[in-house]
């Protein structure tokens, strides 16, 4: 792959990332300083105040959206298209979400469903339709209902099973039917999961030869000490609707001192590397000054190879041609692209080569951003295409002039 492209946006879930500074700080226009990249889009907080990033449609059902980023604001309940061609956007608005969309996943067959999210009550998936130029939800599956679902996922493992990540740290798998009356627990680790508001179970990835291998990637706040922490757990060998917890391998934990700006989203690419999204560790304005300080894992996109040390400490490898492989100025290795702020949800589009992230603003501005290698996107020195000077807390020492 000669090159990844990643969109960041940040998504609350009822006040998951954005409610450190509801007023918005003050900012400046202009061109981004030597160094920094700018967003290919952003909102300001009329349209509203927490992205969620979503999916490219690839999906059979609604041929007019393919090739259109399907996302959404979980605070505004909106839920739009956006067009990226050639440097030129257009955005198109589609429906509202009941509760608000805290997530978008797609089945093996491309097609896109939106998690809505309510802190304390049931809420559904939901599908997309199209008729006569108006496009609208459909109740995917009427006889099932998810606590607090912040991710959908499929295995690719030809089995058309649908994965949904609920908060307190369960995965729950049906089929993907409109016909499906029940689902299986997949996954229960809520004893070792902090939950809620901006901690929990967030992102589930499952690896490129799950089918073979069984393998499969979570991130999640831990209960005790906060830590975010990254795992690998591998399914029963019994049963294929039932994860053995007994397997868990830890292949990072990052301390937390703030609680909020999680991050969690997950994907691969077709190269077999897992993406990490990691916030800046919350506060307001970057008060840790994380995401231009590249010794540090917090306010970045990490790049891993899981198909090295398998089966040894830390059970994943750099790929050599990540950004700060061998470096001997102490950056992590890890690290594919930094200066971001609460990377929500993230997605891999084949057909384009892209991954598509989400990256909540501080007060005034969301943003979607198209990520390459080794580029800085900004935090806490613009905040969207503007200058950010705060407050809460001053721009990073580390910012370009």
């Amino acid at each position: 792959m000669q090159r990844v492209l990643a969109i960041v946006a940040c998504g609350v879930l009822l006040s998951l990332a954005c409610d450190d500074d509801p007023e918005g700080p003050p900012t400046t226009n202009g061109p981004p300083p030597v160094g920094l990249t700018d967003p290919i889009f952003e909102y300001g907080r009329g349209e509203g105040q927490s992205i969620t990033g979503g999916y490219v449609y690839r999906g059979p059902s609604v041929p007019s959206l393919t090739g259109m980023y399907v996302y959404g604001d979980n605070r505004s309940r909106h839920v739009w298209a956006l067009s990226y061609t050639d440097s030129v956007e257009a955005n198109e608005f589609l429906f509202d979400v009941p509760s608000g969309a805290s997530s978008f996943g797609v089945a093996e067959n491309g097609e896109l469903f939106i998690c809505d999210y309510h802190f304390a009550n049931a809420t559904k998936l939901h599908g997309l339709s199209e008729s006569g130029g108006g496009y609208s939800l459909t109740d995917a599956f009427p006889s099932l209902s998810f606590s607090q679902p912040v991710d959908l996922q499929n295995a690719g493992d030809g089995t058309d099973r649908l994965f949904v990540v609920q908060q307190a740290g369960i995965v729950r798998v049906f089929d993907n039917s409109a016909a499906s009356a029940t689902t299986s627990e997949f996954l229960n680790i809520v004893s070792q999961v902090a939950c809620c508001s901006e901690l929990g179970l967030l992102g589930l990835a499952f690896h490129p030869d799950y089918e073979n291998n069984g393998y499969f990637f979570v991130y999640y706040t831990t209960s005790g000490v906060l830590r975010d922490r990254l795992s690998r757990f591998q399914v029963s060998g019994a049963d294929p609707n039932d994860a053995d917890e007994s397997t868990e391998k830890i292949l990072f934990e990052v301390n937390d001192r703030a609680g909020n700006h999680n991050g969690g989203a997950l994907c691969f690419d077709d190269d077999g590397y897992l993406y990490v999204a990691l916030g800046d560790e919350g506060g307001g304005g970057d008060v840790y000054d994380n995401a231009q300080n590249n010794a540090v894992l917090l306010g970045k996109i990490l790049r891993l190879d899981v198909d090295q040390n398998v089966d040894v400490v830390p059970y994943y490898g750099i790929p050599p041609d990540n950004p700060f492989a061998g470096n001997s100025s102490g950056y992590r290795e890890e690290i594919f692209a930094w200066g971001l702020r609460n990377p929500w949800r993230m997605s891999y589009d084949l057909a384009t080569d892209r991954i598509w992230v989400g990256d909540v603003g501080q007060g005034s501005f969301e943003e979607i951003d198209i990520i390459e290698k080794g580029k800085n996107y900004g935090w806490d020195c613009r905040e969207g295409m503007h200058d950010y000077v705060g407050p809460p807390d001053a721009p990073s020492a580390a910012c370009p002039d």
